[in-house]
């Protein structure tokens, strides 16, 4: 069965709360899911995609701007193997290894050549051999079969890495990065109580075990020491060994081959799990948190899953996004998820 905070049971799904996770309608075989703002999507047994939620601007890929209640298929996409959404943009990466996108093209983010929104979803131009994607808040990357990596969309502060702060409409390598494996994008919060001043920025893992991030860095979410912009790949300092990353508003953190988790940035809400709201230049260790197989972030709050199958989650609690049946303002070290 698949949990989720309240997408997908509600009329509503952009403005229902729960404290404890809540089972999806109507949704059967998932084998993976991405969460947007106000909506998610998820890959199905038999590889197709449904999404739910929130669709004023196309995001659920359906050709229309409804809001969908319970989850409904993306016509037209079969083969799905990765999801990246966006506030208002989402993408799948297919098994051919070619990239789809729908919804909102602000600042060029579906990759179409142009700033024309789609309801529907439409292949990237000029991209294949992808092995990884994703979707920031109006930018989105993906990283191709040799370690390079392309980006499009949003570009004021360098997260794009194409050593511009030019918006492209079509894919644009990223310089001197040769070796990436996987991504993680962050950008500002649609939440409009918990609105950070939060540029866009990309991080990749690379095939060494490390990290590179470029883009908006006033908040230390590029890990470098600094809170110095960056327009081209720079490395995450103090930082080997990583096997996963996920990046939320204006933070990152990084699963290590050890099981444990760091994460730096921004950590007002308590974000980064490591007991304080202390902002972190570089990477620091989240506490009481071991034998990690998994993380995931958003927003203001990040999520572990353990190898024994628990979830704990850390951060930003008002709407009850740790899932620990509570709606206290902020968690600073991990809680668990109130699984049944």
């Amino acid at each position: 069965m698949l949990y989720l905070p309240r997408y997908g049971d509600t009329r509503d799904p952009a403005q229902a709360q729960s404290a404890t996770p809540v089972a999806i309608a109507g949704l059967h075989g998932a084998t993976a899911l991405a969460l947007g703002t106000g909506y998610a999507c998820a890959i199905l047994s038999d590889d197709a995609v449904a999404c739910w939620g929130n669709n004023g601007s196309g995001q659920l890929g359906d050709g229309t701007t409804e809001t969908r209640e319970t989850p409904t298929p993306v016509p037209g996409l079969r083969g799905g193997v990765a999801l990246a959404l966006a506030p208002a943009h989402a993408c799948a990466l297919r098994a051919d290894r070619g990239v789809v996108c729908w919804g909102s093209n602000f600042h060029g983010a579906i990759g179409r050549g142009s700033s024309r929104k789609t309801y529907a979803a439409a292949p990237v131009a000029q991209i294949q051999d992808v092995i990884a994607i994703g979707a920031g808040h109006a930018h989105t990357c993906a990283v191709i079969d040799d370690g390079t990596v392309r980006c499009w969309g949003s570009n004021s502060h360098g997260a794009l890495g194409d050593g511009s702060t030019i918006d492209r409409f079509e894919p644009t390598p990223v310089r001197g990065l040769v070796d990436a494996a996987a991504l993680a994008l962050g950008g500002a919060t649609e939440v409009a109580t918990e609105r950070r001043l939060t540029g866009e920025f990309t991080c990749a893992r690379r095939r060494d075990d490390t990290v590179s991030c470029w883009g908006d860095n006033h908040l230390g979410q590029l890990g470098d020491g600094t809170t110095t912009e960056r327009q081209v790949p720079k490395r995450v300092s103090d930082l080997d060994g990583v096997a996963g990353i996920a990046s939320g508003t204006g933070f990152t953190c990084a699963r290590l081959k050890n099981a444990t988790v760091r994460c730096w940035g921004d950590n007002q809400f308590g974000q980064l799990g490591d007991g304080t709201t202390i902002r972190r230049l570089r990477p620091t260790a989240v506490m009481d948190l071991a034998d990690v197989v998994e993380i995931a972030a958003r927003g203001l709050h990040a999520c572990a899953r353990t190898a024994e199958g628990r979830v704990l989650c850390w951060g930003a609690n008002t709407r009850g996004e740790l899932g620990d049946g509570t709606k206290e303002s902020w968690r600073a070290t991990p809680a668990p998820v109130a699984l049944n």
